[in-house]
């Protein structure tokens, strides 16, 4: 009994990729290879991987999983790659199709046919001929987003200059009306003191002409 539970533990440690040094597991000696589930019946399960030539790196896509030969050349795999390999994943990859869950199985095979001068300068100018696109990409990209900012910036200067020229039309309307209505009161008010003036003027003349009524009048009762 107890052994069966030992052996579900380190199977579990197994399939969850837990290990103990360095984040890795080797293959071979005390250690064995996590299982999967078989395919269907009259089925053959399919793996795809990217294989580095210049580091002899395997990475499976589906159980994003490195395989790489470590220190001792014997082949480990990893969730994590180890440090100084890394930088070998920027030289370009080979996508394999197999049908096998260990890629390295063949790896004399792939060796022979990959990491040969006339592959990897073929290689080499694909993925030189792929930054040139994306650097061509990025600058059609960037160019783009320039003219869009300009673009952007030459419409808000617009509607500022027209947001302008409508304030100042509104002023100068509103001065205008403003001015009119100054001079529509001071017309008003000139009239109004003019009547005002001579409606004194006017009663002044009739009340001279009173006293000069009334004075004629004491005269033609004298006489």
């Amino acid at each position: 009994m107890m052994k069966i539970i030992l052996l579900s533990i380190f199977s579990l440690v197994l399939f969850t990729g837990c290990h103990g040094v360095g984040g890795q597991v080797r293959v071979g000696g005390s250690y064995s290879y996590p299982q999967h589930m078989p395919p269907a019946h009259g089925l053959r399960q399919h793996y795809r991987y990217h294989y580095y030539p210049n580091a002899e790196i395997y990475f499976d896509i589906g159980r994003n999983m490195y395989f790489y030969l470590d220190s001792r050349n014997q082949w480990s795999f990893s969730v994590n790659l180890p440090i100084h390999l890394r930088h070998h994943l920027h030289n370009g990859y080979v996508e394999l199709e197999m049908d096998n869950e260990r890629p390295y199985s063949r790896h004399k095979y792939h060796k022979n046919k990959y990491n040969n001068r006339e592959y990897r300068n073929k290689l080499k100018y694909k993925y030189k001929k792929q930054r040139i696109e994306n650097k061509q990409r990025y600058k059609y990209q960037e160019q783009k987003q320039n003219i869009k900012q300009n673009y952007k910036h030459k419409e808000q200067r617009f509607e500022s200059k027209q947001r302008d020229k409508y304030q100042d039309k509104k002023q100068r309307v509103k001065q205008k009306y403003k001015d009119k209505e100054q001079r529509y009161e001071e017309r008003q008010r000139n009239k109004y003191e003019k009547k005002k003036k001579l409606e004194s003027y006017d009663k002044d003349k009739y009340e001279d002409d009173e006293d000069d009524r009334r004075k004629k009048g004491r005269r033609d009762e004298r006489n």
